[in-house]
């Protein structure tokens, strides 16, 4: 059985993720979690719609900054080096608009250079109505910005920038030193708030379709079509494909193999560890006979029985990736298949013998094995991956921006979230997204400085930290 997406079916599905999102709070953030739909726009490149933006009061005359940072500094000097900015000029040129359509009088502020490696010119961000800054005169900004994003972690030039302000980007607390840029802006406290992108979310899906963690999952989508296309530039078709893990890596990974028009794969056998997602995903895949959906966590040699691909995309919030496959069940597969390791940012999920690579050790069974372990896969498409996360964030962006106005500044923003009833059945798109991103809510400041308690991986290096130079704290 030839495996192909009918048009039909994409619609089925479609419809099929509205009806589950709205069937119960439960099943919305089950739904939300694999974001079918989201799954299904964000792989449609090309046809992609923005975000949708909230409907706000207008607040006529009030003035608001932002400051778009550079992740240029992370990983500098290796071949890891961030390429990504965190919004695209006509993203910034979007944002501003919707600001002056609620009244406000918005500044705007790029770093010099932020774009430059993802092929955004200063120019192209001065065209949207950005003022272009050098970092260095950071510490001289008048207005003082509001709000501040970078894609990644802070990073040390951060600590120039006058307070406080809203900080949203990753955060990584999990591998937290007192070197890092979160341990700078801590002993600095000139923040209002950090914001983790890959914590925001739980609540606007509702509404959306979307993914449960949009900021985090638009990355996540990401990785899983460039592992397809790894897949897909290997083999020739009408092969057996294996994909271990459902969530929103392995169903990125399963579309993108299903609309290659190339390709017509025997079979697509998709693995996942949780039984009630894998129900779900055989209602979501339903139709499609040359899909097969499984509940194991982890893979056996009759699994790969003649298979030429294995994408491996099983996680572990917040934990090292499962070690879910052994070196004698890839002999069963075809000599010189494909191995995708998505999950190698978490460690890889093929069990090694100590003192070899994984490399080393699948190169020594003899079969020609590919095997592609690509760390940070969404840098190596710096300008489409720039573009997915701004669409993602600018919902994000506005409310923090539209706050700060409201409340008279970035702290009473803060107070106003941390405030809010997250628990209604009715509420606005906009309050849905202020309970998304008080999820997100990881540090408040600037003193003391406010620890969120759902902080729980890292939570004692930063706690150590904190005591040791003294500097005050509180769990809300």
């Amino acid at each position: 059985m030839l495996v192909r997406q009918s048009a039909i079916e994409r619609g089925w599905r479609e419809f099929w993720s509205n009806a589950l999102c709205w069937k119960s709070v439960r099943e919305a953030q089950k739904q939300c979690e694999i974001g079918s739909r989201a799954m299904e726009q964000s792989l449609h490149h090309d046809s992609l719609q923005e975000s949708p933006l909230p409907d706000v009061e207008r607040l006529p005359g009030r003035p608001v900054s932002f400051l778009l940072g550079t992740d240029r500094h992370v990983d500098e000097g290796t071949a890891d080096q961030e390429k990504r900015v965190a919004m695209t000029p006509q993203q910034t040129r979007r944002l501003r608009d919707w600001l002056e359509r609620a009244g406000l009088q918005p500044t705007f502020y790029v770093v010099s250079g932020a774009g430059t490696d993802a092929g955004y010119l200063d120019s192209d961000y001065r065209q949207s109505g950005a003022t272009i800054v050098r970092e260095n005169e950071l510490g001289s900004l008048s207005p003082t910005p509001d709000v501040v994003h970078a894609l990644k972690e802070p990073c040390p030039y951060e600590t120039t920038i006058p307070g406080p302000f809203m900080r949203i980007g990753a955060l990584h607390v999990g591998a937290f030193h007192p070197s890092c840029g979160c341990a700078a802006l801590l002993r600095k406290r000139n923040f209002a708030a950090m914001f983790d992108g890959s914590a925001i979310g739980g609540y606007s899906c509702r509404v959306t379709g979307g993914f449960q963690a949009p900021l985090r999952c638009s990355m996540s989508v990401f990785a899983g079509k460039i592992a397809a296309d790894y897949v897909n530039q290997h083999l020739d078709g009408n092969e057996r494909v294996v994909i271990l893990g459902g969530g929103v890596v392995g169903v990125s990974v399963l579309q993108r193999l299903l609309q290659n028009e190339n390709h017509q794969y025997s079979e697509i056998v998709l693995i996942e560890a949780d039984a009630d997602r894998c129900e779900h995903l055989r209602l979501l895949f339903r139709g499609n006979a040359g899909i097969q959906v499984r509940h194991s966590r982890k893979i056996d040699g009759a699994d790969l029985q003649d298979a030429a691909g294995l994408v491996l995309a099983a996680f572990r919030p917040g934990n090292k990736a499962p070690k879910v496959i052994d070196l004698p069940s890839l002999r069963k597969m075809r000599n010189g298949s494909i191995i995708v390791d998505v999950s190698i940012d978490e460690g890889g999920s093929i069990l090694t013998p100590d003192g070899k690579t994984t490399e080393q050790a699948i190169a020594e069974l003899g079969m020609n094995h590919l095997y592609v372990a690509d760390t940070h896969m969404p840098r190596r498409y710096p300008r489409e991956a720039s573009e997915a996360h701004g669409r993602a964030v600018l919902p994000y962006l506005s409310v923090l921006l539209y706050l700060a106005a409201k409340t008279g500044g970035a702290a009473q923003a803060v107070h106003y979230i941390l405030t809010a009833d997250c628990g209604t059945a009715k509420q606005s798109y906009f309050q849905l997204l202020m309970c998304d991103l008080k999820n997100g809510l990881i540090f408040s400041g600037p003193s003391p400085v406010g620890l969120s308690k759902r902080l729980v991986k890292g939570k004692q290096q930063v706690m150590e930290f904190l005591n040791q130079y003294d500097i005050p704290s509180e769990v809300f």
